[in-house]
This record gives C-alpha cells, sequence and structure tokens, in this order.
C-alpha cells in the first residue's frame, strides 16, 4: 500500500471500504490524485452530509454538480434557527434547494429550519425526483411545499414533523397510488395522521396533538397496514379508548397513552384498575404499554398459548424509562 499509484488498481468496493477510515482532508488529497481515488473518496466524503450556516461552499459545490449530489444518501440541514450565530444569506435557501434537487440517490433527509425558509428549501426544480428517498423529518408544520415536494418521493416510508399544528385550509391528497403509498410510519399532528394513514399501510402512528378519541380510533384504523404502534395523548375517559383500541386494532404491540393526570388518583380504585387490565387483555398481541405513569409488560407468545404478563403496573417515570436495559425494544416510538 506503499505506493499511492496502485491504488487504482484494486476493486472499487475495497477502495470505498478504506476510504472510511480517513479523514475529511486526506479523502480531498485522495480526490486529487486519479479519476477511479476521486470517486471513492467522493463516496465516502457526499454519502453521509450535514448542511449547516458555515456550508455555504458545500451548497454550491452540490447545486452546481449534480454527478456529486448524486452520491448524497443521508442529509441533513440545520438553518436559520434562532440559536445559529450566523444566518444565511437570503439568496443560499434557494441554492440549498437546487443542491437538493439535484439528489436524486437520496435515502434520508431532516430538515430543521424556521417555517418561513423551510418551504423555501422544499421548492426543488420540476425535474427532481427522490425514488429512493424513505425518510423524512423536519421541524416545521405541513403545507403545500411539503405537499408538492413528497409527490416526488413516492417510496416515502416514514414522515417526522416536529410541529404541532399544519395548515387546516389544506386538501391533503388521498389517492393511495399516487401520494406516499408506501407510508409505513407517522408523527406528526392529530389531524394530518387522520388524513394520510387511511388507505396506506401505516403501522406505527404517534400523534403529537389532537387528543385521542374514539373517532379519531376509527379513523386511523382505515390503514391498510397492521397497526402495531400507537403513541399519544388524551383527556377524556380511558376505558372507552382501550376497548376502541382493542376492537379497532387488534394488532397492537406498544401503546403509550398520556391522559390527564388526574388518572393517577385512580391507582388505588381495584375496580377501576381491574377494568384496564381487562381491557389490555383483551390487546392479545400487545407486548407493552403506558398510561400515564403506569406500566405493563406482556411475555410469551399468544399462538403458542403463553402469553404472560411480566409485572403488576407500576408507575414508571419518563426520565426513566430509557434507562433501563433493552428499554428501545419495549418503546419503538
Amino acid at each position: 500500500m506503499s505506493d499511492v499509484h496502485s491504488l487504482p488498481q484494486l476493486p472499487f468496493e475495497l477502495l470505498s471500504a478504506a476510504c472510511s477510515f480517513l479523514s475529511g482532508n486526506d479523502l480531498r488529497v485522495l480526490a486529487r490524485t486519479s479519476s477511479v481515488l476521486r470517486s471513492a473518496a467522493n463516496d465516502t466524503l457526499y454519502k453521509d452530509i450535514t448542511i449547516h450556516t458555515n456550508s455555504l461552499h458545500l451548497i454550491q459545490k452540490l447545486a452546481a454538480e449534480p454527478p456529486l449530489a448524486r452520491i448524497v444518501r443521508t442529509c441533513r440541514i440545520v438553518v436559520g434557527l434562532e440559536d445559529t450565530v450566523t444566518l444565511l444569506p437570503s439568496l443560499a435557501y434557494a441554492e440549498i434547494a437546487s443542491a437538493l434537487s439535484n439528489m436524486s440517490g437520496l435515502t434520508s433527509l431532516s430538515l430543521s429550519a424556521p417555517v418561513r425558509h423551510g418551504g423555501e428549501i422544499l421548492k426543488t426544480g420540476p425535474g427532481a425526483f427522490f425514488p429512493q428517498l424513505r425518510q423524512l423529518q423536519a421541524s416545521f408544520p405541513f403545507g403545500q411545499t411539503m405537499i408538492d415536494f413528497l409527490t416526488k418521493a413516492p417510496g416515502l416510508e416514514s414522515l417526522v414533523l416536529d410541529q404541532s399544528r399544519t395548515d387546516l385550509t389544506l386538501e391533503i391528497p388521498h389517492t393511495v397510488h399516487t401520494f406516499i403509498p408506501r407510508l409505513s410510519a407517522i408523527s406528526g399532528p392529530g389531524r394530518l395522521s387522520q388524513a394520510l394513514v387511511p388507505g396506506r399501510p401505516v403501522s406505527s402512528i404517534s400523534l403529537t396533538s389532537e387528543r385521542l378519541s374514539e373517532d379519531i380510533v376509527s379513523t386511523l384504523a382505515a390503514s391498510t397496514g397492521r397497526v402495531t404502534t400507537l403513541s399519544a395523548d388524551m383527556s377524556g375517559p380511558l376505558i372507552p379508548i382501550l376497548e376502541a383500541l382493542a376492537a379497532m386494532m387488534p394488532e397492537l404491540e406498544f401503546i403509550r397513552l398520556d391522559t390527564a393526570n388526574e388518572f393517577c388518583d385512580y391507582f388505588c380504585d381495584t375496580g377501576f384498575m381491574a377494568q384496564v387490565n381487562i381491557s389490555l387483555d383483551s390487546m392479545h398481541r400487545l407486548k407493552s404499554a403506558e398510561i400515564s405513569s403506569l406500566r405493563w409488560r406482556w411475555g410469551g407468545s399468544l399462538d403458542d398459548g403463553n402469553r404472560v404478563l411480566l409485572n403488576e403496573p407500576v408507575f414508571w417515570p419518563l426520565d426513566a424509562r430509557h434507562e433501563e436495559e433493552g428499554c428501545d425494544d419495549c418503546y419503538p416510538y
């Protein structure tokens, strides 16, 4: 390996693997030695990128050189936030959109930007298409610009919106075959989930606004997939919600319901807790449930008759949920 001129003779896959151990500066030097090494180095340099306020040169490069942009698989954009020291020039947001338009091989996009600029970034060119995009996370509300962007990403499987609201005047496309037909996981405003879940194979749902009700359960149950995970807040009576979930979402494996604080007052009410246990037991696929700070876990398999409750319900503080080993497996949301 001492002779750098012999490196281009190695299989490209081996070169790419070796490049993963090099620093960014070393990769840039290597890219100047030959066309083969340039391709291998660029695969590592541009496969996973982060765009922030100090990335103006990178933005311009990806906007001007589509072959480089097509290498990008994972892109994280963090710009224009309040804690950002340096703000991007207004034209830079259009350049980010231009660079994004060239990333046809993108599989995951995370976008954190103010509402006024987030929409600008998603205004990709008319010829832009993202057939491999599977995951999208955004920090601003769902709007028409995002709808237009998602029509170019028919393979999207996971949509996460940090904002708790959406444009109430939007007409969201419902046609399964033309608008994100493969969506399997959604986290965002309740109204958005009610619009997107029916007719799509959604299995994981997290509502970040709007209290769960029996009507909402009925709407979400119209998913064409097995709904296995549900996370939501609620303020109404608990038992009717649990009964609705058992009847309309029989495949549930993980649930988290954050109820009004008064629920804790019922912990010593044996009659009420017996009703809760009966309702949960009727969800035959359930592996883990959290209602406010109470937590249940089941083990074994219903199919072989060995399904058992592993614990009596205990209070489980939210900040302790992830301290237990293996807890991420219990709470995939």
